[in-house]
């Protein structure tokens, strides 16, 4: 024990580190993720809507997960969560109470929004008790850090793409109350002007 008092000092001294917690990396965020959502606060993002995100095409909503490769319009509306527009999410990662924003596309190396995660197999469809369920729980608990009520956002493509869709339909199931689904993707996100940055590992 009385080495392991010794030891902690030197290694914060030869470190520069303040905390012992700050030796060891967080594996759930990337090492440039403050760097890139940083430089998202220098776009000047008019209100308004990009690449039809918000254009209702008559599709219900459903409950029930959807093949993921299917492409047609996705509805307006998420039961249980909340549509987020491309002005709404530049504000909310430029703030001081950042969602957690995941990528459900599969690879290879998609294109990422800036401070997001990449869990590719999110989007699956199945059911609500079946392994992609359980092994999206395990993730979200290790990414919220157990904090339910830490708001989700959930993107893929464009509003035709569902897989998005699905994952935010999963996480309303595991009752997160705050789920946002980010309908128009990349192609609004691209739309905007704003930057995108290279995909992390896959962390599914």
């Amino acid at each position: 024990m009385n080495r392991l008092f010794i030891l902690i000092p030197l290694l914060l001294l030869l470190t520069g580190c303040q905390s012992i917690g700050n030796l060891w990396p967080k594996r759930s965020v990337p090492a440039d993720t403050a760097v890139d959502v940083a430089a998202l606060a220098d776009f000047n993002l008019p209100n308004q809507t990009f690449a039809n995100e918000t254009q209702d095409y008559g599709t219900p909503p459903v409950s029930s997960l959807v093949p993921p490769n299917y492409r047609a319009p996705t509805p307006v509306t998420l039961a249980g969560g909340v549509l987020i527009a491309t002005p709404a999410l530049h504000i909310r990662l430029t703030s001081n109470d950042r969602p957690l924003v995941i990528n459900t596309l599969p690879g290879p190396n998609p294109p990422m929004i800036p401070g997001s995660i990449w869990l590719s197999g999110a989007g699956q469809n199945g059911n609500f008790n079946d392994a992609v369920q359980t092994r999206l729980q395990n993730h979200l608990e290790t990414l919220t850090q157990g904090d339910k009520n830490r708001m989700l956002v959930f993107y893929a493509n464009d509003h035709e793409d569902w897989s998005a869709y699905n994952a935010a339909l999963r996480a309303v199931n595991m009752r997160y109350p705050n789920v946002r689904w980010y309908r128009g993707g990349l192609t609004a996100w691209h739309a905007a002007s704003l930057p995108s940055s290279n995909s992390p590992a896959d962390l599914w």
